[in-house]
């Protein structure tokens, strides 16, 4: 073609050089519009990996979450029954459940799900491409919720290490709450010489 064009340039043809010239760059127009549709299909073909990788994360981290909850809400469960039995002398008083109560109040759990996908999403410029959509301003929401979690968590733990750790061992027996545990049963540790007085953890 850029022979012909040539050609038509020298014998001053011009028209013949024009539409030579316009198949030119049609061509080439039609060439790299084909590579933009090529590169944005490759592109979007890795973003539906990624984001079926990420759903398929979440569903896992879903189950941990539930885990999570469930455990809590015993807590918060064990918290109610201990200050019932306390102020009340009813329900199970037997020491050793009341031991069993507070041990499991003070356990800090620590939420660390599944991240891999999110990043793979999130540093290979995904989450740009998903701007402005309803998935994610949902994954914006879940990245502050998720971040709130973790921080209570760290403020749960710290309480735990600073305020009642210290608190337990100086007023109660930690020997008497841990010794229910089956991983203390199985080593066959002796039971504790010291025991926690009911009543005196009631007017505490």
């Amino acid at each position: 073609i850029l022979n012909r064009i040539a050609r038509h340039l020298k014998h001053q043809h011009w028209t013949g050089a024009a539409i030579e010239l316009a198949i030119v760059v049609l061509g080439v127009f039609i060439g790299l519009q084909a590579n933009n549709w090529n590169q944005a299909r490759v592109e979007r073909n890795q973003l539906d990996q990624q984001l079926a990788a990420f759903e398929s994360e979440l569903e896992t981290n879903l189950v941990q979450i539930k885990h999570y909850r469930t455990y809590a809400a015993s807590q918060v469960s064990a918290i109610n029954e201990v200050r019932a039995t306390l102020a009340t002398g009813k329900g199970n008083t037997n020491p050793g459940h009341i031991n069993s109560l507070l041990f499991h109040i003070v356990v800090i759990q620590n939420l660390h799900p599944e991240l891999a996908a999110y990043r793979d999403l999130a540093d290979s410029g995904g989450l740009r491409k998903l701007s402005g959509t309803p998935l994610r301003r949902d994954i914006s929401r879940w990245e502050l919720g998720l971040a709130q979690v973790q921080r209570l968590d760290r403020d749960a733990l710290a309480y735990r290490d600073s305020i009642v750790v210290p608190y337990y061992a100086r007023h109660m027996s930690l020997a008497a709450h841990i010794e229910h545990l089956s991983a203390f049963k199985d080593r066959g540790f002796a039971p504790s010489r010291f025991r926690n007085h009911m009543d005196q953890l009631a007017k505490s």
